[in-house]
């Protein structure tokens, strides 16, 4: 990469950084690209440069942070280590992606999910949702074999497991934003989430 590619990759993460932290600030609908544009210490045009236009940006935003975030959930599971050591792992890296971009998240379940109400982003949501479905399905595995292993009780159906493991991050996520303001204390939360899923199905270490 050359040293002006380079600065045009820099750029367009600081736009998109400026974007996330006005849209958890001020909220999707209030934010204008000239308020990103002056909080960026950009010109209107420059923005216009790297993003077409105002909802370009924030499907790129979107893109990219929910990229990531899957990312990391699945580098976590991509292990050797046995099941419920490998959930360890998915539970930490949940908890470590979300507070990283508490700002995104905010944003992400007020305005991105695949329920809301948001037709130009809509098939981007999806195919998003789609990407989630198949990390679930990795996940299954993982307490599949499991239970095939005598780690894990066999509840019936190891989507229950999955199911369980999401909701639980899922609500701890939204406890953190009301009782903390979004912030995690990783290693305590990690500790207590393992405690509420593993005390009845975990048979053994």
């Amino acid at each position: 990469m050359t040293r002006k590619e380079k600065e045009e990759v820099e750029r367009k993460a600081h736009i998109l950084s400026v974007a996330e932290e006005l849209f958890a600030q001020k909220g999707l609908q209030n934010t204008s690209v000239a308020d990103i544009a002056q909080a960026a210490e950009f010109g209107v045009g420059t923005l216009y440069r790297y993003f077409a236009d105002r909802e370009t940006l924030i499907s790129s935003l979107l893109t990219q942070r929910i990229t990531e975030h899957y990312d990391a959930l699945e580098a976590a599971i991509n292990s050797e280590l046995t099941p419920p050591e490998t959930i360890d792992r998915l539970i930490e890296a949940f908890l470590t992606s979300i507070n990283r971009r508490r700002s995104f998240f905010k944003i992400y379940f007020t305005w991105f999910h695949p329920g809301a109400d948001n037709t130009a982003l809509s098939p981007r949501l999806h195919a998003l949702e789609q990407r989630k479905w198949e990390l679930f399905a990795r996940v299954d595995d993982i307490y599949r074999k499991g239970i095939e292993q005598g780690y894990f009780l066999d509840v019936g159906d190891e989507g229950y497991l999955t199911a369980t493991t999401w909701g639980v991050l899922m609500s701890f996520y939204f406890f953190a934003q009301k009782r903390y303001n979004g912030a995690i204390d990783v290693s305590a939360m990690k500790a207590t989430i393992q405690q509420l899923l593993f005390e009845k199905v975990r048979l053994s270490a």
